[in-house]
């Protein structure tokens, strides 16, 4: 494990949650089968599904 990471933890605060999702919600709304479809701006590479 990376200790740096680790030992910066407790000064992180409360940044876990549980989020809407719009992307997820989106891909739902147009029937997309893959994330990559509703991205709003390019990826230099194609995500894996």
């Amino acid at each position: 494990l990376d200790e740096r990471f680790l030992g910066a933890l407790p000064k992180m605060g409360n940044v876990a949650g549980i989020a809407f999702g719009v992307d997820r919600f989106i891909m739902w709304l147009t029937g997309a089968t893959s994330i990559n479809d509703i991205l709003p701006f390019p990826a230099r590479e194609r995500f894996e599904d």
